[in-house]
């Protein structure tokens, strides 16, 4: 892989494990802060539907974002990859995002005064939708391969 795509991937990782490692910490807050004592007025499982919508844009959006983003993209050998790279990143950080989201639903659920039984698998969801974003760049490469018919080699 060239050496300046192998720095734009690893700076990538670093943004994706920093999403994670932040929704993680959305968890310590909830368990070390102060929740609300009583029943919520309403159901904290009101949360789960804006979260389903979310989730499955964070799924649906990314490869329909970077499909798009690529067809601007000129096609002139490894460069290719190179040029292609900040569309695939946009991607990625838009899925894990909305990934995030999903938690946040959980956080707002769990001041609202929800059990850890309604909270808890929002963040389980958040983190396996943002797993499904790891930046790897056969993804970038598929979705160049399906655009142009062409091989790339990494």
């Amino acid at each position: 892989m060239d050496a300046r795509l192998s720095k734009r991937l690893r700076m990538l990782r670093r943004i994706w494990i920093t999403l994670v490692v932040s929704t993680g910490f959305y968890t310590v807050v909830i368990v070390a802060g102060a929740r609300a004592p009583h029943r919520p007025s309403f159901s904290p499982l009101a949360f789960a539907a804006p979260a389903l919508v979310v989730a499955v844009l964070s799924v649906l959006l990314p490869p329909r974002l970077l499909a798009n983003a690529l067809a601007s993209v000129e096609v002139a050998g490894e460069q290719t990859l190179f040029d292609a790279f900040p569309k695939f990143q946009s991607a990625v950080l838009t899925g894990t995002a909305l990934a995030e989201a999903v938690a946040l639903f959980g956080l707002m659920a769990a001041y609202s005064g929800a059990p850890p039984s309604i909270w808890a698998p929002f963040f389980a969801f958040a983190f396996a939708f943002m797993a499904v974003h790891f930046p790897r760049i056969e993804t970038l490469v598929r979705a160049l391969e399906r655009k142009t018919g062409k091989t790339f080699k990494v």
